[in-house]
């Protein structure tokens, strides 16, 4: 266990980063998943370029409005009610 853990640290440190196995998956997975979208955007949108910048901000922005909006809408609401009075009828 210690010699294994040495190891990682030691190998960490020549990278100058210590990085766990759970973050290596994660940032292959995203890598992963970075490749497969620029690919379906390759197919489905006709004369732009997968790694245009301007195509992707102006789907991301709308996208991430919508979800600031669609979870802002019902924290603003629950807010608004009287805790007591929401335990009360449960």
């Amino acid at each position: 266990m210690l010699r294994k853990l040495f190891h990682r640290l030691r190998a960490s440190l020549r990278r100058g980063k210590i990085e766990s196995e759970p973050e290596r998956e994660l940032r292959t997975y995203l890598e992963m998943e970075t490749l497969a979208l620029t690919r379906v955007i390759k197919y489905l949108l006709f004369n732009v370029s997968p790694i245009d910048a301007t195509t992707f901000a102006s789907i991301t922005f709308p996208l991430v409005i919508v979800a600031l909006l669609a979870s802002y809408t019902p924290a603003r609401r629950a807010t608004k009610v009287d805790t007591l009075i929401a335990l009360r009828d449960e």
